[in-house]
């Protein structure tokens, strides 16, 4: 039975957390049944669902064509510079370990500016 929910509680909060890993089917069983069970007591976090779920059927329909390949290659080449340098930021290194040099000929040390 469908009851009226305010979409707020903290099992409406984990149900939407999870939406997108239970419209991929990335859930285990276990996940997959506890979101089930929510969605068939919260109308809001049903219709939430249900909205998400056709517009992703949409895009899948109408976004058939192939990208190219230099396209993806440059989006790939980006994405792998921008995780490479979060990573080197999350694991506290620099860019340039000081006193190397950049490519402007100065090692970025100079009045405390880190090096960029």
């Amino acid at each position: 039975m469908i009851e009226i929910g305010d979409g707020e509680s903290p099992d409406c909060q984990r149900a939407l957390r999870a939406m997108y890993l239970f419209l991929d089917k990335e859930l285990t069983q276990e996940q997959k049944d506890h979101v089930q069970g929510h969605l068939d007591e919260c109308l809001p976090c049903l219709e939430s669902f249900e909205f998400e779920a056709e517009l992703k059927q949409v895009i899948s329909c109408k976004c058939q064509e192939a990208v190219p390949a230099h396209l993806y290659e440059r989006v790939r080449m980006s994405l792998a510079r921008e995780f490479d340098k979060e990573t080197a930021i999350a694991n506290n290194d620099a860019i340039w370990p000081v006193g190397e040099r950049n490519s402007d000929g100065d090692n970025g040390d100079e009045e405390g500016i880190p090096p960029v």
